[in-house]
C-alpha cells in the first residue's frame, strides 16, 4: 500500500472510532453551556483572592466547552471583572486542557485510564499554575482597558410603551443543540479535521520508520512533547487523534499525556497577551508550573500503566469491520463538518486562522 493509501486508512479508522463519541460529546457540550451560561456569575466566583479563587477556577473551568482560541478573551473579560491573577491563570489552564468532547474522544481512542487521568491532571495542573502565580507578591489590580476603547452606551429606556421588548428566550434544548452542534463545532471543525489527518500521517510514518528509537525513551518523549506542544496551537479535541499517532510512533503514554496537557494550555501567539495580564514574572511562573505539572503527571502515568495503554490505542486503529452505529455516526458527523465548512465559506481558512 502506498503512503497516501496508508494515511487515508489510518484516518478512516480513527474517524469511525471517533464519530459516535464526538456526537455525544457535542451534545454534552451544549448542555454544559446551558447550565453554566453566566459570565457575571463566573466573574463573582473567580473574584476570590488567594488560593480559593485559583481552586474554584480550576474546578469550574474543566467542564466548560470553550476551545483554546476562545478561552483567552473569556479569561481577559473575567480578569476585567475582578478575577484574581491566580484565578485567571488557573482558568486559562483548566479550560483548554480538557472538556466533555475531548474526554469522550479520549475514552474512545486511548481508553478509560487516559480519559480519567486527563481531566484529573488538568485540574491539578491548573491548581498548581494558579497557586504559583497567586503567590507572586505583585499588584493584583486588573489591567485597565486601553484608553481608546469605549464602552457601549447604556440604553436610554425606562420600559415605557415606546421601548422595544426583547423576544422571549429560546427553549433550553434548542440553545444546547445550537451551541453544541453549530457554534462549538464551528470552533473546532478545522483543527479536528487537521488533527485526524496529522494522526494518519504520524501513524503511517510510524508504520514504515522506526521512530521508537527517537521518542521511545520517556525523558526524550517528555522533552519532545513539551517542545512541540508549548509553542504551537492545538485544541484539546484535535490533539487527541494526534496523541494516538504519537503513541503508535513509540512515545510513552506518560509523554503523550504531557503533550495533551501542555499543548492546549499554551501557544506562542498568546504569550504577549498573557504577559500583559499576568506580568512578566507571572507568565514565567505560568509556563514553569504547566511544565512541572505536566511532566509530573506524565511520570506518574508511565509508572502506573507503562505500555499497557499502547494495546488500547492499537486496537482503536486496527482493521476491523465497522459497526452500523459507527458508519451512521460517521455520515452524520461528516454532514455536520461539511455544513460547518459551508457556513464558514472556506474551511482551509479555519486551519490557518487557528
Amino acid at each position: 500500500m502506498n503512503a497516501i493509501g496508508l494515511i487515508l486508512e489510518q484516518w478512516w479508522h480513527l474517524f469511525l472510532e471517533s464519530a459516535p463519541w464526538l456526537l455525544i460529546g457535542f451534545g454534552l457540550a451544549g448542555l454544559s453551556k446551558v447550565v453554566i451560561n453566566s459570565e457575571q456569575w463566573l466573574g463573582r466566583a473567580l473574584a476570590r483572592k488567594g488560593l480559593a479563587g485559583a481552586g474554584m477556577a480550576a474546578v469550574i473551568g474543566a467542564p466548560l466547552p470553550l476551545c483554546s482560541c476562545s478561552v483567552l478573551p473569556a479569561a481577559i473579560s473575567l480578569r476585567r471583572q475582578g478575577a484574581s491573577r491566580g484565578a485567571t491563570a488557573s482558568f486559562l489552564v483548566s479550560v483548554p486542557e480538557t472538556d466533555v468532547v475531548s474526554v469522550m474522544l479520549t475514552w474512545a481512542l486511548l481508553g478509560p485510564a487516559m480519559a480519567i487521568a486527563r481531566p484529573v491532571a488538568a485540574v491539578f495542573t491548573a491548581l498548581l499554575t494558579g497557586w504559583s502565580v497567586e503567590l507572586l507578591d505583585e499588584d493584583d489590580e486588573p489591567v485597565a482597558e486601553p484608553t481608546g476603547a469605549k464602552s457601549a452606551p447604556a440604553p436610554d429606556c425606562d420600559c415605557d410603551s415606546d421601548c422595544e421588548v426583547e423576544p422571549p428566550p429560546r427553549a433550553w434544548y434548542r440553545r444546547a443543540l445550537e451551541y453544541g452542534y453549530v457554534e462549538f463545532l464551528d470552533d473546532i471543525a478545522g483543527p479536528l479535521i487537521l488533527g485526524l489527518l496529522l494522526a494518519g500521517v504520524v501513524g503511517a510514518v510510524a508504520a514504515t520508520l522506526e521512530l521508537e528509537r527517537y521518542v521511545g525513551v520517556p525523558i526524550t518523549g517528555y522533552l519532545v512533547a513539551l517542545a512541540v506542544g508549548i509553542p504551537t496551537y492545538v485544541c484539546a479535541t484535535a490533539s487527541t487523534p494526534v496523541a494516538v499517532g504519537l503513541l503508535a510512533a513509540g512515545m510513552s503514554p506518560g509523554a503523550v499525556l504531557v503533550f495533551l496537557l501542555a499543548g492546549p494550555a499554551t501557544n506562542a501567539a498568546s504569550f504577549v497577551v498573557l504577559g500583559r495580564e499576568l506580568g512578566r514574572r507571572g507568565l514565567l511562573m505560568y509556563l514553569a508550573a504547566i511544565i512541572v505539572g505536566s511532566v509530573a503527571f506524565g511520570v506518574v502515568f508511565d509508572l502506573a500503566f507503562g505500555q499497557d495503554l499502547v494495546a488500547v490505542s492499537t486496537a482503536a486503529v486496527s482493521e476491523h469491520a465497522a459497526t452500523g452505529l459507527q458508519l451512521a455516526s460517521a455520515v452524520v458527523l461528516g454532514v455536520l463538518l461539511l455544513a460547518s465548512g459551508v457556513r464558514q465559506r472556506w474551511i482551509v481558512g479555519r486551519f490557518l486562522g487557528h
